[in-house]
């Protein structure tokens, strides 16, 4: 099947536009564009073309996921890089730019997308990673050595008061924590939730349960906290910060104008 054969069938599960999109990239990620492919190449175009048709993401066809400047490795053991988890970095990185950051710990870490831009752009700062999946912390120490950026990856339970305990202090602590309601499922699309990690989406019965761990650990050393929101619970997890003492809690407003990241000083 030819490039506008694949655009056209797939134009029947995809805006016809973004099926144009998806075989571009489908062809740059994994033939760096060329037309002229391999009786063997062609074949796994059209395996990668029939999963296309199944809604699984691109990404996790590739293995490739853009973050920033990084190029990442994503399975689908971990959430695929949002560009709304971009806006978090620049404002952590805008908040440590005058500061003496020595240290930051990322909470759920994932494909350690967070962790690694800041850390190639922090290279003197200590990055702690955690996670309570195995699996994710593998594909994140995989990103770690394919981009030679070191960080500390440590598998963590944040749920888990004897976990957190186990957890030195840091300067800034920052995380895109599952903060899905179970509740939510219905509106999700179904290349996320079928394929992306449900630990990774989704909060079960309480969409605020990480911020609260998050406010009160980081409310007992004074630390500042930065994170990704879920847009539906702006107010609510204000408050958890607010309860937990900070002084100072901002939300911030995303590309789409929606509520999506919060600092707590």
């Amino acid at each position: 099947m030819d490039r506008q054969a694949m655009i056209s069938a797939l134009a029947e599960v995809y805006e016809p536009r973004e099926a144009s999109l998806l075989i571009n990239y489908l062809h740059q990620d994994l033939f760096g564009g060329r037309n002229q492919l391999s009786p063997d190449e062609n074949q796994v175009l059209e395996a990668a073309f029939q999963r296309l048709l199944r809604h699984e993401p691109l990404q996790y066809i590739t293995g490739k996921a853009y973050f920033r400047d990084l190029l990442l490795y994503v399975a689908p053991g971990v959430l695929i890089p949002r560009p709304e988890t971009e806006e978090l970095v620049n404002l952590a990185l805008e908040y440590a730019q005058n500061r003496k950051i020595s240290h930051i710990l990322d909470i759920g870490t994932g494909s350690g997308c967070i962790a690694l831009a800041l850390k190639k752009k922090l290279p003197d700062v200590k990055i702690t990673a955690i996670d309570k999946s195995e699996e994710a912390l593998a594909i994140a120490r995989k990103n770690a050595i394919d981009l030679d950026l070191e960080i500390d990856l440590k598998r963590c339970d944040f749920l888990s008061e004897q976990d957190r305990k186990t957890l030195t202090g840091a300067d800034l602590i920052v995380s895109n924590p599952p903060y899905i309601g179970r509740e939510e499922e219905v509106v999700l699309a179904e290349n996320v939730l079928a394929y992306e990690p449900h630990m990774a989406l989704f909060a079960d019965d309480d969409p605020l349960i990480f911020y609260k761990a998050i406010a009160a650990y980081g409310g007992a050393s004074h630390t500042p906290v930065i994170c990704e929101i879920n847009e539906r619970w702006g107010a609510e997890t204000k408050a958890c910060f607010i309860l937990a003492g900070y002084k100072n809690v901002v939300i911030y407003k995303d590309m789409q104008g929606k509520d999506r990241i919060i600092m707590a000083q």
